[in-house]
């Protein structure tokens, strides 16, 4: 849902200015980084987002440690930049996929912490959704490479490689091949969308030091995955889909990061937005239900 949100917000020079005064605070000792974050100032446009995104320097560090934390907050401020990713990851795949059908076998090597490891063993066959942009290859060698091959196993890190099957007939979120648009050329890299769901198939040992996590997405799959989002809109209500999240989290007692999310959404969306007067509502009924009444009359009034 937070994707969804994220997705439909204005892009304004405001939104790019707090994204690159997040990114500037973040790398305030680092006169490399600095400069890599006025040269992305100066000649950022919506066409490059891939090759900014899969460059080395700081917007992948950080988008990336944002996915990890889920930090509302946080993920909000790159907004801008997300949404031109998704675009273009979009178009991509509309060209490269649109009237197809078949399947897609892509590799993912990297470092997986013990317990992470441990968490995917304990549920093969239940479903797991991506929070980051995952760049794969259709090369197996390739994500061998990035898996490390063991070299931190005593650290409790270990080495994987996923093994993705994608479906192209029922794939929720974009995919495509990026090499033109890649920072990195040679790779066969193609970029999966956030938000993906998919299934886990099997947690196996391959090698003495890398492990194979295989993940499938199929007509059952999807199937699963609508009856999911089924059962999160039957619970939520008939809401405007960007007040979505809020309302989520509002059902689940988890008042404080709805506010987050809801006062966020009132510096981000235009006055004259049709979603205000329910944005307003909504957190009148938080605060109505923590005990705060003055503040809950308030924003009842503002509604």
């Amino acid at each position: 849902l937070l994707i969804g949100v994220i997705y439909r917000l204005p892009q304004t020079l405001g939104a790019k200015s707090e994204m690159i005064e997040e990114c500037r605070e973040n790398y305030v000792d680092n006169p490399f980084q600095l400069r890599m974050i006025d040269e992305f100032y100066e000649k950022y446009t919506a066409d490059s987002a891939i090759h900014w995104y899969t460059k080395d320097c700081f917007l992948y560090r950080l988008l990336n440690s944002a996915f990890r934390t889920q930090n509302i907050d946080i993920i909000f401020n790159y907004h801008y930049f997300l949404t031109d990713l998704f675009k273009q990851l979009t178009a991509l795949h509309q060209d490269q996929f649109g009237d197809k059908t078949g399947k897609l076998k892509v590799y993912r090597g990297q470092y997986l912490k013990l317990q992470e490891l441990e968490k995917l063993k304990n549920n093969i066959g239940h479903l797991v959704s991506i929070n980051t942009f995952l760049s794969t290859s259709t090369q197996c060698c390739v994500a061998a490479e990035f898996s490390g091959n063991g070299e931190h196993q005593s650290k409790g890190i270990e080495s994987v490689i996923f093994e993705i099957d994608i479906d192209h007939a029922v794939q929720r979120r974009p995919f495509a091949r990026i090499d033109k648009f890649s920072a990195n050329k040679d790779e066969n890299e193609i970029l999966i969308a956030m938000g993906s769901v998919f299934r886990i198939e099997e947690v196996e040992l391959f090698t003495d030091y890398i492990w194979s996590i295989k993940l499938v997405l199929s007509s059952e799959v999807k199937e699963e995955v609508e009856n999911l989002f089924s059962y999160f809109t039957q619970h939520i209500g008939k809401q405007p889909s960007i007040l979505e999240l809020g309302v989520l989290l509002s059902k689940i007692g988890d008042f404080e990061r709805a506010k987050r999310f809801y006062q966020r959404l009132l510096v981000e969306l235009p006055s004259d937005d049709i979603d205000l007067g329910v944005l307003y509502n909504n957190l009148g009924e938080i605060y109505r239900q923590q005990g705060y009444l003055n503040e809950a009359m308030e924003y009842y009034k503002k509604a």
